[in-house]
C-alpha cells in the first residue's frame, strides 16, 4: 500500500507544479501531454488490484483550457482515494468465503455431491473417511462432518465426512420366541435390532392363522448364538387364500390327462373313480360331478369317473380241468394273467381246486387272477419201495419237505421199531436199510407204492454201516441178569474190554443190546456168547429202574455154560 500512496502523491505534485509554471487565470491553448511512469508492484495481489491496460504506458494526460473553474488539489486526491477504496473492497469481497455449509448428518453422500456441484466446489475438497459401525445410523448414512453447519467456506475449503457401516453384524442379539409373535411384531424386532439379513415373507395358509409364523430358518447361526448378521428367513401366514371361481368344461369322452391339466391350472382338486365300461376305452372319462358351464370355487373337489376298459367277469374255476382252463384263456376277451399255486390234492393233476377272486368278480384286461391247481398226491416210489434202500435218510427228509411245501402233510423219521439203527454189510452208514409207510389209508403191504394221502407217516431204519471185524479168541457170556441194570452192563463191558456204545432211547421200555445181527432185550432171560472186543450197541431208557436183585455175571465158567 506504500507504493500506492507515493504514486498518488507524485501525481498530485506533478499537477501542482504545472499549474504554478503558467499564468494564473490564462486558458491553456495548447495541449500538454505528460507521460506518467507506472511504478512496479511488489506483490501479485497489488498487481491484481492495480492492473492496468497494456496501452497504459502510452497514454498521456492532456490539459486544456476549461472555462469551468479548476479543481482543487484536495478534491482530486479524494477522488483518487475513493477509487482505491472501491477497488480494495471488490478484491476483499472476491477473496472472502461466502458458501454456507448445510447439516449433512443423517443424509447420504449423494446429497453432498449435489450440493458441491451447485456451489462449484472443487472435487478435491470433499473427502470421506473410513466407515465405522453405528447402531444409530443405517449403512451409507453420514454420521459426522468436519465443518459445522452454517460455517462459510470457499470453493477449495476441505470438508471430511464420516459414513456409517451400519450396525455391527457380529454383535449378539437375543433370539425371541418367534412362534409367539405375529408378523408385525417380528418386523418391529428386526427394525429395532437392525438385522440386515433377516426378512419376513408372507404366504397363504389354510392351517395357520393370519400373521402367525408358519416356519423359520437360520442359515449361518443358531438361536443360542444369534448375531445381528445371521441370515434368518421367517415365513408368516397371510391367512386363507381367497377362493376364485372356476367355470367347468366338458370332459366326458376325453382323456383323464385333460382333467388333470385343467385342475392344475385352475387350482381345483380332482378325485378319480375308476369303473369298467363296454363303450369307452381305458383312461377315458365316463362322467363328471360338475356339469359343463357351471362354476365352482378354487380348491373345490371335482369327482371324475374314468373307464378301466372292458371288464372280464371271473367264472367259478373250481373243477376246471387243465384242458378247460386252457380253452377259457384262449378266448380273445379273457385277457388276464393267471397265477397258479401248485398244491398236492386228490384231484387230478392240473385241475383247479381253488381261486382267490370270487366267481362274478370283474377285473380289468391283464389283471392277475390267482388260482390253486392240483399236483395230485405225492408218490414216494414210482416203481418199487426198494428204490430208497441205500439212499441217505436226509434225502428222504428233503423230499418230504418239498412235498409239504405244496400241502402234502406227510412225515418221515425213525419211528417205533425203526428207531434202532443196525449194522449192515450192504448199506453204508446213514443209508436206509428198510422203509414202511402207514396211516391215512396206507398199509404196510403197499403203502409206499401208492400215492401218499395227507397224514401219511414214513418210517425208515438207518444203517450203522458194516460191523467191526474182531477175532473170536476170548469169549464171555452175558446172562439176562446183566441186562437188568445199566451199571451192570457198563461194569461187564469194562471188565471184559468190550467195545460198547451207549445210546439213550426213550422209545424202548428198558434196555436193548444189539450185536451184529442179534438184538436182545432185558428181562428175556437169555444168554449171549460174546467175544472180547466185539462191538455192541447198548440202548437204554433213562427212566427205567432195574430190579434190586440184579447181579453181574461175567464168565461162561461162572455161569456153568460150556463153549
Amino acid at each position: 500500500m506504500a507504493e500506492k500512496k507515493d504514486f498518488m502523491k507524485e501525481l498530485a505534485k506533478q499537477v501542482e507544479n504545472e499549474k504554478k509554471s503558467q499564468r494564473n487565470d490564462i486558458e491553456i491553448e495548447e495541449e500538454v501531454v505528460e507521460e506518467v511512469e507506472i511504478p512496479e508492484f511488489k506483490s501479485k495481489k497489488e498487481k491484481k488490484v492495480f492492473d492496468r491496460p497494456k496501452s497504459f504506458e502510452q497514454e498521456s494526460f492532456t490539459v486544456v483550457n476549461d472555462p469551468k473553474p479548476k479543481r482543487s488539489k484536495k478534491g482530486l486526491l479524494i477522488s483518487l482515494i475513493s477509487i482505491a477504496v472501491v477497488v480494495v473492497a471488490i478484491v476483499v469481497y472476491l477473496l472472502l468465503p461466502k458458501i454456507s455449509v448445510p447439516n449433512f448428518v443423517g443424509k447420504k453422500m449423494g446429497d453432498v455431491s449435489n450440493w458441491a456441484k451447485q456451489n462449484k466446489m472443487e472435487s478435491s475438497a470433499i473427502a470421506v473417511s473410513e466407515p465405522v459401525f453405528s447402531n444409530e445410523y443405517d449403512q451409507d448414512v453420514i454420521i459426522s462432518q468436519s465443518v459445522m453447519e452454517g460455517k462459510k467456506v470457499r470453493k477449495d475449503t476441505p470438508i471430511t465426512f464420516v459414513v456409517s457401516k451400519g450396525a455391527d453384524p457380529e454383535e449378539s442379539v437375543a433370539f425371541p420366541d418367534l412362534n409367539a409373535m405375529n408378523a408385525d411384531e417380528i418386523k418391529q424386532w428386526i427394525a429395532e435390532n437392525k438385522l440386515s439379513k433377516a426378512k419376513v415373507t408372507l404366504k397363504f395358509s389354510d392351517d395357520v392363522e393370519e400373521g402367525a409364523v408358519i416356519s423359520y430358518k437360520l442359515k449361518n447361526g443358531s438361536e443360542s448364538d444369534f448375531k445381528r448378521g445371521t441370515t434368518l428367513t421367517i415365513e408368516c401366514s397371510k391367512g386363507k387364500a381367497p377362493a376364485g371361481k372356476v367355470t367347468m368344461l366338458e370332459f366326458v369322452g376325453k382323456p383323464f390327462a385333460d382333467v388333470e391339466n385343467f385342475a392344475k391350472a385352475k387350482k381345483i382338486t380332482v378325485e378319480k373313480v375308476e369303473s369298467f365300461s363296454d363303450s369307452k376305452e381305458a383312461g377315458i372319462v365316463i362322467s363328471q360331478s360338475v356339469e359343463s358351464g357351471k362354476t365352482l370355487d378354487e380348491n373345490a373337489v371335482l369327482t371324475v369317473t374314468v373307464s378301466k376298459g372292458k371288464g372280464i367277469t371271473i367264472p367259478n374255476f373250481v373243477g376246471f380241468t387243465k384242458e378247460q382252463l386252457d380253452a377259457w384263456m384262449a378266448k380273445k376277451d379273457n385277457n388276464v394273467t393267471l397265477i397258479p399255486t401248485i398244491k398236492h390234492d386228490s384231484a387230478p393233476k392240473g385241475s383247479v381246486i381253488g381261486q382267490v377272486q370270487k366267481p362274478g368278480t370283474v377285473v380289468a384286461q391283464g389283471d392277475p387272477v390267482e388260482i390253486i391247481v392240483s399236483d395230485y398226491l405225492p408218490i414216494l416210489c414210482d416203481k418199487s419201495s426198494d428204490q430208497w434202500i441205500g439212499e441217505n435218510y436226509q434225502q428222504l427228509k428233503l423230499w418230504c419237505d418239498d412235498k409239504n411245501a405244496k400241502g402234502a402233510n406227510i412225515q418221515a423219521g425213525e419211528y417205533g421199531e425203526f428207531a434202532q439203527r443196525e449194522y449192515s454189510e450192504s448199506v453204508k452208514a446213514d443209508g436206509i436199510i428198510e422203509i414202511k409207510c402207514s396211516g391215512s389209508g396206507n398199509d404196510d403191504a403197499n403203502g409206499c407204492l401208492r400215492p401218499l394221502n395227507p397224514g401219511t407217516r414214513i418210517s425208515y431204519r438207518v444203517s450203522l454201516g458194516p460191523a467191526p471185524k474182531v477175532e473170536e479168541t476170548n469169549f464171555v457170556v452175558m446172562t439176562g441178569s446183566v441186562l437188568d441194570s445199566l451199571s451192570n452192563i457198563q461194569g461187564f463191558c469194562n471188565d471184559n474190554s468190550m467195545n460198547a456204545k451207549y445210546v439213550e432211547n426213550t422209545n424202548i421200555e428198558n434196555i436193548r443190546i444189539t450185536m451184529k445181527d442179534l438184538v436182545k432185550v432185558s428181562g428175556d432171560g437169555f444168554q449171549i456168547r460174546v467175544a472180547q472186543g466185539d462191538a455192541i450197541v447198548v440202548e437204554y431208557n433213562p427212566n427205567y429202574v432195574a430190579p434190586a436183585t440184579a447181579v453181574n455175571e461175567k464168565t461162561a465158567e461162572e455161569a456153568g455154560v460150556q463153549e
